[in-house]
């Protein structure tokens, strides 16, 4: 199943990798379980934008911000943070 994501910040990290910072409002007042099931079993992320591009998840870390906001962390086999307009809109599958 397709669900659609913000996507809040990109960053490269050199020993881990690139990481995608983002949020739904489906898993707002959630726990980390609840969050983790609701990614279920994606396994793919399209950054949306001009350019359609699918990426492989590697991994994905359900977290919890102090003002109760559900987020998670997705590891992907990205090489390089897109350049230009970074897209905040992506779709898990």
């Amino acid at each position: 199943m397709k669900k659609n994501i913000k996507i809040l910040e990109a960053e490269k990290f050199d020993e881990i990798g690139i990481l995608l910072y983002c949020t739904c409002d489906d898993i707002q007042q959630k726990s980390k379980e609840e969050i983790l099931d609701w990614f279920g079993d994606a396994t793919k992320i399209t950054l949306a934008g001009d350019q359609e591009i699918g990426f492989s998840i590697d991994s994905i870390c359900p977290m919890i911000s102090f003002s109760n906001v559900g987020a998670a962390m997705i590891k992907t086999d990205l090489n390089e943070v897109p350049k230009g307009v970074f897209p905040t809109v992506g779709i898990v599958e």
